[in-house]
């Protein structure tokens, strides 16, 4: 398996970043894994966003949902994303993941 470095985890948390990484591994087994978990605080998914770009990240695969985003007006978490994409960063989001 390829390397994996892991910038923040969140032990209170279960594994499905790990999972998502397992599967993106099947998919590119010769790609590098960056793994950092968004957190339950306000702007932690921002936060993490900007550290996957830091460190190199060119695709990102997002499945959390952010609570500090607001209806019809761009949040932290979606601006962080926008410098993502500007960056260069492939940014594939899930949608639709609580029905």
């Amino acid at each position: 398996m390829s390397p994996v470095r892991i910038l923040t985890d969140n032990p209170d948390e279960d594994d499905e970043g790990r999972a998502m990484a397992r599967v993106l591994h099947s998919v590119a087994p010769g790609a590098a894994i960056v793994f950092a978990a968004a957190g339950p605080e306000d702007g932690a998914k921002a936060t993490s966003i900007d550290d996957l770009v830091a460190a190199g990240a060119t695709v990102i695969v997002d499945d959390v949902q952010g609570e500090d985003e607001r209806a019809f007006r761009r949040g932290p978490s979606g601006a962080a994303v926008q410098r993502a994409v500007d960056a260069g960063v492939f940014y594939v989001t899930a949608a639709g993941k609580y029905g």
